[in-house]
Parts: C-alpha cells; sequence; structure tokens
C-alpha cells in the first residue's frame, strides 16, 4: 500500500513527530511504500490570502505535495488537539494543497440548491487520524460533541473522497509517563505493519 503520514505539530521534537516516524517505521516494515512530511519542515505561508478567488503562488515546499496526496492509498495524519481543532499550520496545509481540482471539485446540477455538494476527487483512498489531546476522551464526546474529530472526519476527509476515515485518539498526554508514551508509540506502530 502507498501511504501518505503528514505530522501537522510545528515542533520538531515534539511527541507527534514521534508518533508519525514510529507510524512510518512499521509501514516500511510492513512492506508498504511510504512519504513521510513534517511540516514544521516545509516553508509555505499557511494563510489562503485570497480565499480561493485568486491562486495562490505555489511555493517549492508545497509542489509536490498535491502529487503526494493523490499518489496515496492510504492518507496518516498526525496532529494535537489545539482549541478543539487543528493545528494551524495543519489547516493551513489542508487549505493550500486539498484545494478545487485536486480534491474536489463543484458542478452545477439541475437543482441549483444541491450544487454545494462535492465531486470527490480523493475517493478510493482510507485514513487514519492520530491525534493527542489533554482531556479525557468521554469529555470531549459528550460535552464538547466530538467538535474536532467531526470538523476533520466529515468537513475535510469524507468531504474530498476518503473512506473509511478511522482514529486513534490518545488522550491525557502531558500527564502521561514515559512508559504510556512508548505503549502508545508501539500501538502506532502496529496500525504502520498493517497499513491501517
Amino acid at each position: 500500500m502507498r501511504i501518505l503520514i503528514i505530522n501537522g505539530h510545528p515542533y520538531d521534537k515534539s511527541f507527534s513527530r514521534a508518533l508519525a516516524e514510529r507510524y512510518a517505521k512499521g509501514a516500511r516494515a510492513g512492506g508498504h511504500e511510504v512519504a513521510l512530511v513534517h511540516l514544521g519542515e516545509l516553508k509555505f505561508d499557511p494563510v489562503l490570502r485570497f480565499g480561493y478567488s485568486k491562486r495562490m503562488k505555489i511555493e517549492a515546499d508545497l509542489k509536490p505535495q498535491p502529487d503526494l496526496v493523490k499518489w496515496c492509498e492510504h492518507l496518516v495524519i498526525v496532529t494535537p488537539v489545539w482549541w478543539l481543532s487543528r493545528s494551524s499550520l495543519l489547516q493551513g496545509y489542508f487549505e493550500r494543497v486539498f484545494t478545487p481540482g485536486v480534491a474536489y471539485a463543484h458542478k452545477k446540477r439541475l437543482l441549483p440548491f444541491l450544487n454545494f455538494i462535492p465531486v470527490r476527487l480523493l475517493n478510493g483512498r482510507s485514513a487514519r487520524v492520530i491525534y493527542t489531546q489533554d482531556g479525557p476522551q468521554w469529555l470531549y464526546g459528550i460535552f464538547l460533541r466530538d467538535s474536532f474529530w467531526v470538523a476533520l472526519k466529515y468537513g475535510v476527509l469524507r468531504y474530498c473522497g476518503f473512506s473509511p476515515v478511522r482514529r486513534t485518539c490518545l488522550a491525557g498526554v502531558s500527564e502521561a509517563s514515559e512508559k504510556k508514551r512508548e505503549k502508545w508509540l508501539r500501538l502506532v506502530e502496529r496500525l504502520g505493519r498493517r497499513g491501517k
């Protein structure tokens, strides 16, 4: 399987980076083709300055990214949950790379109010989101309506055609012991080996 791993944490010593690299290690051991992208190492403007009304110049570091997204059969996103959302760097990556013509398109339909329904250009690909958060998952799920997961799963990945979209939530990261962190690293390595 061709697997693209995107580490959305900007810090090069983050636990997200360790998770992304351990997943990649497992995937390579499982015989998969792997591309690993650390967004913190790319030089690009994450702000979509003109919306989609005017095309921005594509920076050299971003040029291969649309082809990588189309190349993959399985996408893995590793990100912290900050402010019930993804990092601004990961959001900027989506806005600059998952663009009309790459990830989705719109077409005029017989009933105009249906024009918002996208043509999903990334059908046939699966995805997994591995995310870290401080609070317990039951709190995020019950009281915060799982807003991070719903927005990423349906607002980005399913919108562009990824299915199935699965998750691995690692809660209580800031208080986790080294033993617990190593257990999580072994878990993602096993997922990588299986291409899940």
